[in-house]
């Protein structure tokens, strides 16, 4: 406290401001701080680059799982002769196809109307003599009861929110006219065969007897009736609703009136949308290799670097993006000439970016489009039809490998046999899954075993895994951001550990310059005590 409350008032005695001194000297002692603390700046700055890289990473595996199976890439559109009478949409799971179309009948469901009407909606009650309304719908009566004084609104409410509701729809009509022009609508969900709403009367007593009688069915319930590629002869296919997505598979047609003639639906690939998720996987790319290249290069004019130059897991990064996308496609079928993306269209070019040349990608997309799904896409087949791919990991590579399996007589995979994928000794995991061993090209691979029966045998058989770019790139991303051991894991561990030493350094420094501006306090205060003494006594003297 001492040494405080002289500083406030130093050089009251020599007439130096020494605290000033002490400040500019700590200033000077302060300089390797500085320097630490701009240090863990920069750590920090890394650790936020491998951040956005990260991020650039996540959004490149989510364009990555939307083209990683054929089904997904190659979209197909649907289109129509006459869609003022059908028009058709089309789903990845379609077939390139021609189809004609015949509609007999609209679906429609039944509308049944009391053409007495009531006065209002929501002022007269329809209460007095009875509160239960009751209707059949399908056979079977279903009843609502009212509170005293409920109003047709009411009536509307509880026939809709009746938790016995077997699947009808109350609504209003207002016609406009003086008297009663609120007319109670009763309207099927789905359409059905026949007519099947009708007002019990025995069980209505609500608007004395108003509701009993009254009623027309303005529409007569009924299924849609179609006809496709003139099947069946002499019948019709139906259905329920005027959308239907059951008949040809991939395919949803929505009816809108009867035929007068047969309408075409041609089915055929969508390659502009394929390209297009190509091109956005393709951007998604090109903008991580820039975000790499503006964090590993240098400024010969500014003489500056990049946050991360010098960064071996940056480095190894986009060695291992370029990799993917620079080789062949590891299991693509044999004798396909799309191996590479390059033979499709789409080239590596400088600064590790890829161009898509739109006019040579659409020539492969037209040539052979399941090859080219390939080259995104995980695919497979089995020389045996017995076995099939049941799932593959990250670690699992493509390729094309001989499976040797061995079967009980209870249909199960014999565990204790010599069963091999690839080679390499695989396990058998409920009965039917034949895993492939870790530490090996077919680690994560799992082959499902459908047992042929008539006791137990021996199966040899080649699986191939084709793992296209979107395939890979999905494993590769899920391992690189791998919370416990992921790459980029490690990499901002390297900083946040230098962090945390330059934190102890700091912490150090810190502790060193409190003892020295100590140090320096009391010098100057022994000083301004030795002259404040030499003043008094030459006082005294005097």
């Amino acid at each position: 406290m001492a040494s405080s409350s002289t500083a406030s008032f130093s050089g009251l005695a020599s007439g130096i401001q020494w605290a000033d001194t002490v400040d500019m000297l700590m200033q000077l002692e302060s300089q390797g701080l500085y320097r630490l603390e701009e240090r863990k700046v920069e750590q920090q700055s890394r650790i936020d680059a491998w951040v956005a890289i990260s991020s650039k990473l996540s959004d490149l595996q989510a364009k990555a799982q939307a083209i990683d199976t054929a089904s997904e890439l190659l979209a197909m559109n649907a289109s129509s002769s006459d869609s003022d009478v059908i028009s058709a949409s089309a789903d990845s799971n379609a077939f390139v196809s021609n189809h004609s179309i015949e509609v007999n009948q609209l679906a429609q469901q039944e509308v049944y109307v009391h053409d007495t009407g009531w006065a209002d909606l929501s002022t007269s009650s329809l209460t007095g003599s009875g509160n239960d309304f009751a209707y059949d719908y399908e056979g079977d009566t279903y009843t609502v009861t009212l509170a005293n004084g409920a109003t047709l609104k009411d009536l509307i409410d509880a026939i809709n929110e009746d938790d016995n509701n077997p699947g009808v729809t109350a609504s209003v009509i207002d016609d406009g006219s003086s008297g009663t022009p609120f007319h109670l609508v009763l309207t099927a969900d789905e359409a059905a065969d026949s007519n099947s709403i009708a007002v019990n009367a025995a069980g209505t007593t609500i608007g004395s007897g108003v509701f009993d009688s009254g009623w027309v069915t303005t529409k007569d319930a009924q299924q849609a009736q179609i006809r496709v590629d003139g099947y069946p002869a002499g019948d019709w296919l139906v259905r329920s609703s005027n959308t239907i997505d059951d008949v040809i598979t991939g395919v949803t047609l929505k009816l809108k009136d009867v035929t007068a003639s047969e309408v075409n639906i041609s089915v055929a690939q969508d390659n502009t949308e394929t390209i297009n998720a190509i091109e956005e996987w393709v951007a998604s790319y090109n903008a991580l290799m820039v975000d790499i290249k503006a964090n590993t290069s240098y400024n010969a004019e500014s003489e500056t670097r990049g946050l991360l130059a010098g960064d071996g897991n940056l480095r190894s990064l986009k060695s291992d993006l370029m990799s993917i996308v620079a080789g062949e496609i590891p299991g693509v079928s044999s004798g396909t000439i799309y191996s590479t993306l390059g033979a499709a269209g789409i080239d590596l070019t400088s600064g590790g970016k890829l161009k898509v040349d739109d006019s040579e990608l659409r020539d492969a997309l037209e040539d052979d489009s399941q090859a080219v799904a390939e080259l995104f896409a995980l695919s497979s087949d089995s020389s045996s039809p017995y076995l099939s791919l049941f799932k593959q990991e990250a670690e699992t590579e493509g390729g094309t490998y001989e499976v040797e399996l061995h079967y009980l007589a209870n249909g199960k995979l014999d565990p204790d046999a010599n069963n091999t994928i690839g080679g390499y000794a695989a396990t058998v995991s409920s009965g039917n899954i034949l895993v492939g061993q870790e530490g090996t090209p077919v680690e994560g691979l799992r082959l499902y075993f459908d047992s042929p029966g008539g006791g137990a045998g021996t199966i040899n058989a080649t699986v191939r895994v084709g793992k296209g770019v979107a395939s890979q790139f999905d494993g590769f991303v899920e391992l690189a951001q791998d919370s416990v051991d992921g790459f980029i894991k490690q990499a901002k561990d390297v900083y946040n550990d230098s962090i945390e030493s330059l934190d102890r350094q700091i912490e150090s420094f810190e502790r060193r310059l409190r003892i020295k501006r100590e140090i320096l306090t009391q010098q100057f205060l022994a000083m301004e005590q030795a002259v404040s003494q030499a003043q008094s006594q030459a006082q005294w003297v005097g």
